[in-house]
């Protein structure tokens, strides 16, 4: 992994469960649970359609007000 792929976030955010896990503001969680569920569907989408298994243990995700832009580290993904 290159070095420049590493990610942190210090925040007081809480996340979802499960593999693919979204950060957001208490208040922001119920409107990530769709979020979560397309990245499952999208994530098997992805492996059977590149005959590839997702290579890590989990995918985070940061849903940011302050984040402009988007950014995709190793196992986090952050946007707006």
């Amino acid at each position: 992994m290159p070095t420049y792929l590493v990610a942190f976030a210090v925040n007081d955010f809480v996340s979802t469960s499960g593999m693919s896990k979204i950060w957001a503001k208490r208040d922001a969680l119920p409107q990530v649970k769709e979020s979560q569920e397309l990245t499952s569907m999208f994530l098997g989408y992805l492996e059977n359609w590149t005959d590839q298994l997702y290579a890590l243990r989990k995918l985070d995700q940061i849903a940011s007000r302050g984040h402009h832009g988007a950014m995709e580290n190793w196992g986090l993904i952050i946007y707006k």
